[in-house]
């Protein structure tokens, strides 16, 4: 099956769609104004998955449960939102808002991305809303229930030194807001400019249960720049790239819970910029224990 626009009401269940990567498999009809609720079910991709409220469209609510992105390549997309600095590259799977005013509302189960041999091109979960130049909400929302992902292989092909051009494996955008966000499969970044796990939304918790890989040179594992309840780290950050202030490849488990004010975190969990200093930050805290160690990687992508 080709490219599938959806309409009012309706439901994809155990489809496979095929597009090239660089086109849109499953994507909403944005003139309708509230397109009700769109379903997911076991679905599979080759080509992005966009739902996004714009033009007529302003409100709807998205149901998944079963979605894999095997392939597509977000790089040509001109729509980006921008904040910190720096603009984001839109993901295999994006839910996004850009009304001024108004609400998506989603339950998102099971999404996975790209393979170790074949990582999407760009973001792997893009989840969000509108928000001004400086990172800060403003506008329509999207609010989400739950969130949770199986594997996500992600290399957002940027150029090395971009400075104002990132992406990330699991990405809450501004005005993007979730009460749990669950990693169960790993997540993986390969390219420059690739955060793992990047938060500008506002999170109740975020817990990862299976690791967090960087290959690229930032060496980034998490990033928080916006409001966040709980983190758990239940799983190793493997980084392999020199960091902020890191010289040799790391892998390091953290554990849960912060109450820290807004800043950058240690090296596995750091912001890409100094803007981090002025975002708000309910809780923040990691930790490594004993067993935590060094490693080296000959892997290069």
């Amino acid at each position: 099956m080709r490219a599938v626009r959806r309409g009012k009401k309706t439901a994809l269940d155990d489809v496979t769609i095929v597009c090239p990567e660089h086109e849109r498999a499953v994507l909403n009809d944005t003139s309708v104004p509230d397109w009700g609720t769109l379903t997911l079910r076991d679905v599979r991709t080759e080509g992005q998955v966009l739902l996004c409220a714009q033009d007529a469209s302003s409100a709807g609510r998205v149901l998944v449960d079963g979605l894999h992105v095997a392939a597509a390549d977000l790089r040509g997309r001109e729509l980006r939102p921008h904040g910190f600095g720096v603009d984001v590259l839109q993901g295999a799977f994006t839910l996004w808002n850009r009304q001024a005013g108004g609400e998506l509302t989603a339950e998102l189960i099971r999404i996975s991305a790209g393979s170790e041999d074949r990582p999407v091109r760009g973001s792997g979960v893009f989840v969000g809303g509108q928000g001004d130049w400086q990172g800060k909400p403003q506008g329509g929302q999207v609010r989400v229930s739950r969130l949770t992902t199986g594997e996500i292989h992600a290399d957002g092909g940027i150029t090395p030194r971009t400075p104002d051009l990132i992406s990330g494996g699991v990405f809450v955008v501004y005005s993007g807001v979730v009460d749990e966000v669950e990693n169960l499969g790993s997540v993986t970044t390969y390219g420059p400019n690739d955060m793992v796990l990047d938060n500008w939304g506002t999170v109740g918790s975020w817990t990862a249960k299976a690791p967090i890989k960087s290959y690229g040179p930032s060496g980034i594992g998490f990033v928080q720049f916006a409001e966040l309840g709980t983190l758990h780290i239940a799983a190793p950050i493997e980084t392999f790239g020199v960091g902020r202030g890191a010289s040799t490849s790391t892998t390091a488990r953290c554990t849960k819970r912060a109450s820290s004010p807004s800043r950058p975190m240690p090296t596995q969990v750091s912001a890409y910029r100094s803007a981090a200093g002025s975002a708000s930050s309910r809780s923040i805290a990691t930790s490594a224990p004993p067993e935590a160690s060094a490693t080296r990687s000959s892997r290069a992508r």
